[in-house]
């Protein structure tokens, strides 16, 4: 049975039949997706198990300048398990449309981790959506730097997860297969919404009111520019804080914001402290007294 969808940007109708592997994600996740290349713009097509098309969206296009996701082997190399996406044929979308497809709480999950230098995992069934995805983050990071490798099966996403950094895309299947993941390792499923602790959501504070701010500036440019300046301030700020906790074991808030910025804000020390703790393990409860026990930590 073929499930067939109209595309509204263009009116082409298109029709695919889903596999058992769709249905097998569409019963685990509640909708599979396919997406189709019309050019200019990309149309998803989302489905359930019963092969009813839940709902429809089309991505617009952004011509852009190639951005580097991993250099290209130079030489000839042994073979590895480990295989980087290029993305000179895989097209960005706008930042306002990145949103409508990811959700805010996704989109600022994902920001941070790659700011923390840590391993995001992006699942889906349509692995050129994932692609186009990882491109368009990749451009917000600026020059914060983050490879994006391609984890086909269980086999390969295992060993993959336990790179240190950058994006590894992979199938909803395979992800199904290999069960839970570390927790130091950020999974954004394109297909099914995240449910953030409170915890969770007040680390992600900082990114969420940035998104929120670049959804209502003016034009794509100073949007994407925005984001920018947040992340790298954000790397700057967490980078200072892993130097300072790698040479003291513990210390007062007080000195440690000192160290770290004086001029840090409340949003981003909650930053720091999700960051530190969820992708780099540090207990910062134990490495970062706060309150009055501060005053009696030598310094």
């Amino acid at each position: 049975m073929s499930i067939r969808a109209t595309c509204p940007t263009c009116g082409k109708v298109e029709e695919y039949t889903p596999d058992e592997e769709d249905i097998k994600v569409a019963k685990a996740r509640g909708v599979a997706s396919i997406s189709f290349n019309h050019g200019d713009h990309v149309f998803i097509v989302f489905f359930d198990a019963s092969r009813k098309v839940r709902r429809t969206t089309t991505l617009k296009v952004v011509p852009s300048r190639p951005t580097t996701i991993a250099k290209p082997a130079e030489e000839a190399r042994p073979p590895s398990p480990r295989r980087a996406v290029p993305v000179k044929e895989v097209p960005t979308m706008p930042f306002d449309d990145l949103c409508s497809l990811l959700g805010e709480e996704k989109l600022a999950l994902m920001l941070v981790a790659l700011t923390a230098n840590a391993r995001v995992v992006v699942a889906s069934s349509s692995p050129d959506l994932a692609k186009s995805v990882c491109s368009t983050v990749l451009s917000l990071m600026g020059p914060v730097e983050a490879v994006v490798d391609e984890a086909l099966g269980p086999e390969e996403l295992r060993p993959a997860l336990s790179k240190p950094s950058g994006m590894v895309i992979t199938e909803h299947g395979s992800l199904i297969a290999i069960g839970d993941v570390p927790s130091h390792v950020a999974v954004i499923d394109l297909e099914t919404s995240i449910k953030l602790s409170r915890k969770e959501r007040r680390g992600l504070r900082a990114m969420l009111k940035a998104i929120e701010k670049a959804k209502k500036l003016r034009g794509e440019a100073t949007k994407v520019a925005f984001i920018r300046s947040k992340v790298v301030r954000l790397r700057m700020l967490f980078e200072k804080a892993l130097d300072v906790l790698g040479k003291m074991d513990r210390i007062g808030e007080t000195v440690f914001k000192r160290k770290v910025d004086p001029a840090i804000t409340p949003d981003e020390l909650d930053a720091l402290y999700f960051a530190l703790k969820r992708f780099k393990g540090i207990d910062v409860s134990k490495r970062i007294v706060r309150g009055p026990a501060e005053f009696a930590v030598r310094f």
